[in-house]
């Protein structure tokens, strides 16, 4: 390539990444500003506590085991104040163990099949399980439980 060259490709791609920028300010916008509805967020904590039903029927199966040992050995916290509790254990790891773990107690328990139109499926278990690890970082303030259910509703 000469420089020349390269200066024809940007001119030519710079109208897609402006559309990009704005498409993506676009969407930022959105969930700052969404409000959702009262019935969203009561289907979501009826979601959430379908999801922790699910999660702690299946606290004695030998899987669950081994996501949370799979969790302590793979995903120590880098300190305290960085880390979230294990489902149902309450030690601490990284925030991505803790929701691989809620996740695995989630899916031994074939609670998979994720959203569906209808609503009358379990929940995306990673959604929920990102949520709750989010929430629980100990660096974090203590997110209200409203909060956690919009974003949950938002996307």
């Amino acid at each position: 390539f000469d420089m020349a060259h390269l200066a024809d490709v940007n001119q030519l791609t710079q109208p897609f990444l402006d559309d990009a920028a704005l498409a993506e300010q676009k969407v930022l916008d959105f969930v700052r500003s969404a409000q959702p509805p009262p019935a969203a967020i009561r289907r979501a904590a009826l979601a959430f506590a379908d999801a922790g039903c699910i999660a702690a029927s299946g606290v004695s199966y030998p899987g669950v085991a081994v996501a949370n040992q799979f969790a302590l050995s793979e995903h120590a916290a880098a300190t305290q104040t960085k880390s979230a509790r294990l489902p149902f254990n309450g030690h601490r790891v990284a925030a991505a163990g803790a929701a691989f773990a809620l996740a695995q107690h989630m899916e031994i328990n074939d609670a998979t099949d994720g959203i569906t139109r209808d609503g009358g499926a379990h929940i995306s278990v990673s959604i929920i399980a990102v949520l709750v690890a989010f929430a629980d970082l100990a660096e974090r303030k203590r997110y209200e439980a409203n909060a956690v259910l919009e974003a949950y509703c938002i996307g």
